[in-house]
């Protein structure tokens, strides 16, 4: 009997293994086919088809998958590509694939590797699983103490996913000062400081709460950067609700307490600074470093409406928080060494858009004391540096700022209006020099971001017209005997605000400048909006008539 059942049983289990063994066989050559197929998209002409090149690998959700997507990553030009990609990484939770994936990005330490890891490890955060949320965790915690990069781009990722799970690596990381976080370093205390707000706040669990406070009381009591200072305070503003006081006391108050309570209360430490620093347009500085980008196009000959007050949005708050040279002082000592209140702009001669913006600019370039630095950028349809021979930014020393007084009066109108190569330009001036955007980009080169812009005022009076990108840049604005010849708007990527503001975006992602933008006349108020809004800056309709 038992062989009969040995002659009927083996056969059957046998054909079933055969079954097994030829779907799995199958499986395999179906998702190499897949990957194949997906391959030659990834090395398309088309970004397009490279982005669904990586999504069609990743449903294989195998090492060779993931490997052939970060192969694609770390040369992807395309922004919105790189995007995607990065994208695809949460669909992954095959063990040896992840496993890949650590021992992969955590060697992206090079600046121009930062990117390709904040895509990579997004797509990780936005993912969910244990294994992901190691991996991260890895990034910011056990990489080097000068591995500056990899830990931004690990805390960038907790941010953009919105990883609440993922506070307490923000708490871990700013329970220890490290010195260079003021300096070479200051991208990863600026991303966790940034990251913080978007993922607790006064309702969340307490102790996760309170551990992230502390860290961000811990930058504020050790830090000499007076822009981390700003933002440390103004991050737990935003956790509390409450005002953004300057002095690590209150903070430390506050917790201990559970919350503040009442209005009346007078905790120690709940003051507020007080010192006067630069304003344009009534818009307060952030940091040292200041680039002014105004718009000289042909339409800023026009007559300039004065209103008598600025329509503001989103203003700042005022005499609250630290502001450069701010740090340490008690209430009262900053009104022993206030400059009196310099009289306002003298607005008697102004008749065109143009004058306006030299008046204002003027007016600024004389409040700023020697401890800051500064350059002017000027866009038209060309762009550039107000004064040549000056590429880089100065102390503003009398000489200087008297230097850049007189060229900013020699101003004169000219043609078309590149906002994106103007922006571009701001962000490419350093302590060292002008770097040439188009060869280095500016959104992670070392010096741009250790030394570049922390605060950009943006003016303009319209609309982009035409950018570097349009192939058709000569012909935009012509006009004939009989009237225009030529398109209005050039036909280049960059012409379109969206794509201004995304680019900008990236360009800012780890850089973290403030940039405060100025409407006068007619001109793209969401333009300026979305870019003062993504960096924490105010818009300034300094006419009321911008369009919406």
């Amino acid at each position: 009997m038992h062989s009969r059942w040995f002659n009927v049983t083996l056969p059957l289990l046998a054909a079933g293994l055969l079954l097994v063994a030829s779907a799995r066989q199958s499986e395999a050559q179906s998702a190499d086919e897949i990957l194949r197929r997906a391959g030659e998209y990834l090395a398309s002409q088309d970004a397009e088809k490279r982005a669904k090149g990586a999504e069609a690998a990743a449903e294989v959700n195998n090492k060779k998958a993931l490997d052939l997507i970060v192969k694609a990553l770390l040369v992807e030009k395309d922004t919105d590509t790189a995007v995607r990609m990065g994208a695809c990484f949460a669909k992954f939770t095959d063990a040896e694939a992840l496993q890949s994936a650590r021992d992969t990005v955590t060697k992206w330490t090079k600046p121009e590797q930062i990117f390709p890891a904040y895509y990579l490890l997004t797509g990780l955060a936005r993912g969910r699983t244990e294994s992901g949320d190691a991996i991260i965790r890895d990034c910011v915690l056990a990489s080097k103490p000068k591995d500056f990069n990899l830990k931004a781009a690990g805390l960038e990722a907790i941010g953009e996913g919105a990883r609440k799970e993922l506070a307490p690596v923000i708490a871990e990381l700013f329970a220890t000062w490290n010195p260079d976080w003021d300096e070479k370093g200051v991208i990863v205390a600026m991303c966790g400081i940034f990251a913080a707000p978007k993922l607790i706040n006064r309702e969340s669990d307490k102790k996760v709460r309170d551990d992230v406070m502390r860290g961000l009381i811990n930058i504020l009591k050790n830090t000499k950067n007076d822009r981390l200072s700003y933002f440390a305070v103004k991050a737990l503003s935003q956790i509390t609700g409450e005002k953004m006081y300057q002095d690590p006391k209150f903070w430390e108050w506050w917790i201990s307490v559970g919350g503040y309570k009442a209005a009346s209360d007078n905790p120690e430490g709940a003051t507020t600074a007080e010192r006067r620093v630069p304003q344009f347009f009534g818009m307060a500085t952030v940091g040292k470093r200041i680039v002014f980008c105004i718009d000289v196009s042909g339409s800023m000959q026009h007559p300039a409406a004065m209103p008598p007050q600025p329509k503001k949005e989103n203003p700042p708050p005022k005499k609250e928080g630290p502001t450069t040279g701010e740090k340490g002082k008690k209430d009262g000592d900053s009104k022993k060494d206030e400059k009196p209140e310099p009289d306002p702009p003298d607005y008697s001669k102004v008749k065109t858009k143009l004058d306006l913006a030299k008046v204002e600019l003027i007016y600024t370039l004389k409040q700023l004391d020697r401890e800051f630095l500064f350059n002017v950028v000027i866009y038209d349809t060309q762009h550039g540096l107000l004064i040549q021979g000056v590429k880089n930014l100065v102390p503003a020393t009398d000489e200087n700022k008297n230097r850049f007084i007189k060229a900013v009066e020699a101003l004169n109108w000219r043609q078309l209006t590149n906002i994106h190569g103007g922006l571009m330009d701001s962000f490419s001036i350093t302590e060292r020099g002008f770097h040439d955007w188009k060869k280095m980009d500016p959104a992670w080169h070392d010096e741009c971001m250790q030394l570049g812009v922390e605060t950009v005022y943006f003016l303009t009076d319209g609309f982009p017209t035409v950018s570097d990108d349009s192939s058709d840049i000569n012909d935009v604005g012509k006009v004939g005997p009989n009237g225009p010849i030529g398109p209005a708007v050039g036909n280049g990527k960059m012409c379109k605000p969206e794509n201004i503001v995304n680019e900008i975006k990236r360009v800012n992602t780890f850089r973290k400048a403030v940039i405060h933008t100025v409407g006068i006349g007619p001109h793209d108020g969401g333009l300026l909006r979305a870019l003062s809004d993504m960096s924490g800056g105010t818009y300034v309709d300094r006419t009321g008539v911008a369009a919406r």
